[in-house]
Formats: C-alpha cells, sequence, structure tokens
C-alpha cells in the first residue's frame, strides 16, 4: 500500500512539473492574418512542397499516412501550418490515436490517460483502505494506517487533477504541454502581396506610387479606415487618383496584418495589368506599374547548376538533365525576343485553341520575364469558339521549354495553370495531353477530355474573370517537370515519368 501511496504522490509532481517542461517558447506575435502571416500555407501547397522536399509524390506520402498539414490558430479555414516531416503513425494505438505530430504531442496525450489511471488507481486505493477501517476492529495502529493511505490518496488524486488548474492560473503557456514545434516557412515575396488578395477588408493608407521602397513608419498612428473595392475613380478636385481606389503601387497596411504592407494593384485602364516588371528594360529596378497585358510574371530557376557536360545517359541521377538557363523558355539565340508563350481557352466540349495573344518579355535577372497582352476582341473571339461564356473551362499559358544538353534542339511544350495564388502549375507536357488527357490533335485544336473521363482538374486553370483583370503567375522551372520520351516510350530511368501528373486530373 505504501508503493501504491508513493506511486500517486510521483504521478502528482510529474503532472505538475511536466507541463512546464514541455511547454511552448516564446515566439514573437504573428500577424493575424493568414496571407501575411509566413507560418500559414494552404493544404495543396503544403502537401506539394512536403513532396517536392522527400522526393516523393503526394499519392506516396497520403499512401504511407504522412500527413502535414494542421488547422491549428491563427491559420484557420483554408489555412494551416505545414509540418517539414509530417505526423508520426504508430503501430500501436496510444488511448485511441496513432498519429501524432511531435513528442509533446504524445504527453499532451499521455498527460490526460495517466490522470484518468491515477483517478482510477487513487479510488482503488481508497476502496481498500476504507474496508481496513471498517474491518479493524477497533484496532488504532490499523485505524491510523487506513487513514494514512486514504489521506495519501486523495493527495495524489487532488495533485493530479488540480495540478492543470493551478498552472492554469500561475500561467496558461505551462499547460500547453508541447514541444517547440518546427513548422516550414511560407516562401514570402521581398514585397508584400496585393492587398487584393488579403482576406480582410480594413486598411490605412501607408506611402503613395511614389514611394514604393522606404521603411514605413511603425511608431505612428494610421488610421484603418479604407476599404478595397477594387474600382478606379479620381479626386476631382486634386486630379489625381484617389487613394481609397488601391491604384496601382500605392501602399497600405492591413489591419491585425502586423508590420506588413501591401500594395495596391487597381489600373484604370481595361486590359492592364498591375505588375513590377519592366517590359521595355527588364533588367532596371523594379516598381509597379501597369503595363498592357493579361498574364505577367518571373521565370526562375532556382536550383540549375549548369550544363554539365550532357551526361544524363552516363550519369543516373539526371545530371544535365532540366531547362537551358538563362533560355528557360525558347527565345532567339541573341536573347533579344520575348520567351515563346502562347495563351490557350479551354472549352467545356473538349476542345482548346490558342487565342492568338501578343507576347512580351525577355531576359531578367535570375532568368526570364514574359507577358502576353489579349486584347478585348481576342477574348472574345475565343469564347465564341467555345460557344459562350457558359462554354468555358478555363485558361492556360503554353511555353516552349528549353531542353539542356539537347542534340535535337527540339523544345518540349508544356501548359502551365495557376495555383489559385501567384505561381504556375505544369498541367503536362504535349505527349501527356495527347495520349492522357487530350486524345487527338491539330495544330490549333485540342481535345481535353479522353474517352477514360479524365479531365485536368477546374481550378487549375485559368479563370475567364482572371484572364480580363489581369494575373500574375510566376514560372519556377524546377516545378516544371522533364518528360523525355525514347524510342521505347517514356524514358522511366533518367526522367520522364508522367505518373507524375496524375494529381492534376479528376474524374
Amino acid at each position: 500500500m505504501r508503493l501504491i501511496q508513493y506511486t500517486l504522490l510521483t504521478l502528482g509532481a510529474f503532472f505538475t512539473l511536466a507541463p512546464g517542461l514541455a511547454s511552448a517558447q516564446g515566439v514573437p506575435e504573428q500577424p493575424k492574418i493568414p496571407e501575411f502571416n509566413p507560418l500559414c500555407w494552404r493544404q495543396p501547397d503544403c502537401e506539394e512542397t512536403r513532396a517536392r522536399i522527400l522526393n516523393k509524390t503526394v499519392k506516396e506520402l497520403e499512401d504511407a499516412q504522412s500527413f502535414g498539414w494542421i488547422r491549428e490558430k491563427p491559420c484557420l479555414g483554408e489555412w494551416g501550418k505545414c509540418l517539414p516531416s509530417g505526423e508520426t503513425v504508430t503501430r500501436v494505438k496510444f488511448a485511441g490515436r496513432t498519429s501524432f505530430r511531435h513528442l509533446g504531442d504524445f504527453i499532451q496525450l499521455m498527460y490526460k490517460y495517466l490522470v484518468g489511471i491515477a483517478g482510477i488507481v487513487g479510488v482503488v486505493v481508497i476502496m481498500v483502505a476504507g474496508a481496513q477501517y471498517i474491518t479493524s476492529g477497533g484496532s488504532s495502529e490499523r485505524i491510523t494506517s487506513a487513514k494514512k493511505r486514504i489521506g495519501g490518496a486523495l493527495m495524489g488524486v487532488f495533485l493530479a487533477y488540480l495540478s492543470y488548474l493551478l498552472l492554469n492560473v500561475l500561467n496558461p503557456s505551462l499547460v500547453n504541454l508541447r514541444l517547440p514545434q518546427v513548422w516550414m516557412v511560407r516562401p514570402q515575396a521581398l514585397i508584400p502581396q496585393f492587398c487584393s488578395t488579403a482576406s480582410t477588408s480594413v486598411f490605412a493608407y501607408a506611402a503613395p506610387t511614389t514611394d514604393q521602397t522606404s521603411p514605413l513608419e511603425f511608431s505612428k498612428s494610421y488610421n484603418y479606415d479604407l476599404t478595397f473595392t477594387g474600382e478606379p475613380k479620381k479626386d476631382e478636385l486634386n486630379k489625381a487618383w484617389d487613394k481609397n481606389t488601391f491604384s496601382c503601387g500605392t501602399r497600405f497596411l492591413v489591419k491585425d496584418g502586423g508590420r506588413n504592407a501591401c500594395f495596391g494593384d487597381v489600373c484604370p485602364d481595361p486590359g492592364n495589368l498591375c505588375t513590377d516588371i519592366n517590359f521595355s528594360d527588364p533588367s532596371r529596378p523594379r516598381g509597379y506599374h501597369c503595363e498592357a497585358v493579361s498574364i505577367a510574371g518571373d521565370i526562375t530557376y532556382s536550383k540549375f547548376t549548369g550544363d554539365l557536360g550532357c551526361l544524363s545517359v552516363a550519369v543516373p541521377g539526371k545530371a544535365g538533365e532540366g531547362w537551358e538557363f538563362p533560355e528557360i523558355v525558347d527565345e532567339n539565340i541573341l536573347g533579344t525576343s520575348p520567351p515563346e508563350t502562347e495563351l490557350w481557352v479551354f472549352c467545356k466540349n473538349g476542345k482548346g485553341y490558342d487565342i492568338g495573344a501578343t507576347e512580351r518579355g525577355g531576359r531578367a535577372p535570375g532568368g526570364q520575364v514574359y507577358g502576353l497582352a489579349a486584347s478585348a476582341a481576342k477574348i472574345r473571339a475565343a469564347i465564341d469558339k467555345c460557344g459562350g461564356e457558359d462554354q468555358v473551362r478555363g485558361f492556360a499559358v503554353k511555353m516552349e521549354m528549353n531542353e539542356t544538353c539537347d542534340p535535337t534542339f527540339t523544345d518540349e511544350d508544356h501548359w502551365l495553370g495557376w495555383n489559385g495564388n501567384d505561381r504556375a502549375v505544369d498541367l503536362g507536357d504535349e505527349g501527356f495531353l495527347t495520349g492522357h488527357i487530350t486524345g487527338k490533335r491539330t495544330d490549333v485544336e485540342m481535345s481535353l477530355f479522353p474517352q477514360s473521363g479524365q479531365k485536368i482538374k477546374p481550378e487549375l486553370l485559368i479563370p475567364l474573370a482572371k484572364i480580363r483583370q489581369g494575373v500574375t503567375i510566376n514560372v519556377e522551372a524546377e516545378e516544371v517537370y522533364d518528360i523525355d520520351d525514347t524510342e521505347l516510350g517514356e524514358n522511366f530511368l533518367f526522367g520522364g515519368d508522367r505518373s507524375v501528373y496524375r494529381n492534376i486530373v479528376t474524374q
């Protein structure tokens, strides 16, 4: 019995001290708006990034039950936090669970589980001591022993159950029961995103279009009295664009967004896009302004190591594979022409057409820039080919990716959609579209639906509204798969496995 009393007291002390040992470390306050918080990820972005880091496909991670996207404050709704290695899945259930994100999560579960066990053991000890008291026969020694056991059991249960309350009163962070957690940080642009993409509608005017780079004075008081409308209008008194219209290049602070400023992106003229790309001279310092393009973005290659002498056939691991640099997308040999890009419309009847957008862009530090200008007349003609707006499934950008170490100088065509934010998604090369998705194809017509019924997920195509409004879509060449064909079919040894596209189609 004495051993049981000591056990209960030990458990009580453990429950008092363990939370403090496993408490979370203090971290600086993060912005409450998920878009401005680098810890917040959308689930598809988290899954794709984890798959790329772990050199697996999203499906392989799902099959292995390696889940890493967690809904946790302040990242709620469509946002969550992203683990670098995923949750740990145990073979044995602990208190009905097999999935734990970290050791602190396991300690938290065991804490609650052991508190219940301590309560059960305490009740058993009290019952046994009560029986000893009743059967003591008036023996003062047995009565004293029973009272001590009852007192020890009550003290142990008291410590076990009230430790949480006591620690929570002293400091709520002592009962978080979690170790410092390592989360992946979402890549953030050096200049924050546009105000139009924020989920809030309350802003404070911070700086005019002429001042896009100077540090903001956070010590001063800002009036959060502006709402985003997206409609340009002039201040008739000053004959200038009203700051309330969030004109392109104007800076604003977001309420509850921390020390992050966003840019206005409203252009006064239809068919113009607010971009920081200077198409007349892409090498010049950047600043947001309006350009007559429907789509624009950077084409970068973050992992390019240079031409390794075309050793891809002799050296496994795809040495020398991928795309040329800086001519990632094909252009003329002098680099004086825009990257070869096209804007395609896809219809619900399964057909696709090049709408004939005007190409813009060229070489820039770190790669290339591109732009596609589609006039209202060309967009209307594309809609008519589909049979009306309700028959348009979406748009995609076609890029002629320039193969490195290719003696035949053959480009590899890829169609690119978007991720709903500002990044391109590889929708497949020509072989994938024709063989796996599109069926028969002519030079100007493409069938999007094969007999199997597979279709590119509609949310990956660029919506008509974005083409009319203008959209920034940046392309990372490392995320465009180099698919190599041989006379025997797909080159699975050195790349070219089109199964990487299985996550972009649906029945």
